[in-house]
């Protein structure tokens, strides 16, 4: 392996990494080809549910001080069968960006596997995708009227998500995206499950379930009162689990990406460092009203940082 030289190489090595926007940034067509013209690698639409959800704006809030957010449905969801005819025109112009277009979907209340199917069979079809981004990691989950734990912490619904994703998208390119599951040997037995249905990419980590933060003066930071909690709380939980499953998944073809906290070059350098095969945000765009130009300091910060450390 060759040691990074120049700025110029350290910049192509970063553009090789499959890195980019996370779920949860945008369902805004225009924007997310603003991301992919910045030069990210994966732009993001999306997460979608099969029916539309009307979303609140105000369900996001972010703490300067820790760099911590807290978020719940926040961006409005026409519905995925909605944005497909948008999708087929965006994925034409990502990649003619040289950047993947990633959908992210959840099946929302309730966990039905047939639901994943057919977003896979559909985005493929209409080639309205490079890569389903499928979300096994919403909480509350309802099946037969009764609450349900998130697929991720219950291994024989994970291997029915699994297969469902797999069927619906044939040999095309599927990502899994993971609750933060710390516990090693959960990781180990979703690995496991999943490994028949050969996933290209497992995605680490969507928020924190279930968090809460206060504002000063006793008042819940959005008023949804409690979300998935994200931003630099992530990165201790991200980094532990890069290193207790990147073992797990040798000789299995599937990429690990980290995601969450990343704000700058430094940060996911540090992840790239304990093993993962790429990364990707969302938070720090929110911070800055989705400023295509966090892509590019991102891309060229972590270029230098590569250059630096003598990657």
């Amino acid at each position: 392996m060759r040691t990074l030289k120049t700025f110029g190489q350290a910049l192509d090595y970063v553009q090789a990494l499959p890195w980019g926007t996370a779920a949860g940034t945008s369902r805004d067509a225009r924007m997310i080809l603003k991301y992919a013209q910045a030069g990210a690698k994966i732009v993001t639409h999306g997460s979608n549910t099969k029916l539309p959800r009307a979303g609140d704006p105000r369900n996001f809030y972010y703490d300067p001080e820790t760099a911590w957010s807290i978020n719940a449905l926040r961006i409005p969801n026409r519905s995925l069968e909605k944005y497909i005819p948008e999708l087929k025109t965006l994925k034409k112009e990502v990649n003619a960006c040289g950047s993947e277009l990633w959908v992210s979907f959840s099946a929302g209340d309730k966990f039905i596997p047939e639901e994943y199917e057919a977003a896979n069979r559909v985005l493929f079809a209409e080639e309205a995708a490079d890569v389903t981004d499928n979300n096994a990691s919403c909480p509350n989950l309802e099946v037969d009227g009764k609450l349900k734990q998130s697929v991720c912490f219950d291994p024989v619904a994970y291997e029915e998500y699994a297969a469902a994703c797999r069927a619906g998208a044939g040999t095309n390119k599927i990502s899994f995206k993971w609750a933060p599951v710390t516990d090693s040997g959960l990781q180990e037995k979703l690995i496991e499950k999943g490994k028949p249905y050969k996933p290209d990419y497992i995605d680490i980590a969507n928020t924190v379930a279930g968090g809460y933060l206060e504002l000063r003066g006793g008042k819940p930071a959005i008023p949804g009162v409690r979300g998935g909690l994200a931003g630099s709380i992530m990165i201790p939980i991200i980094s532990g689990m890069i290193l207790g499953m990147k073992p797990m998944l040798k000789e299995t073809g599937t990429k690990l990406l980290a995601t969450g906290g990343v704000r700058n070059g430094e940060i996911a350098y540090g992840y790239l460092k304990l093993g993962a095969d790429g990364f990707r945000f969302n938070t720090e765009l929110y911070r800055r009203d989705g400023d295509p130009e966090v892509i590019t300091e991102i891309g060229e910060g972590l270029a230098h940082h590569l250059l630096n450390m003598g990657f």
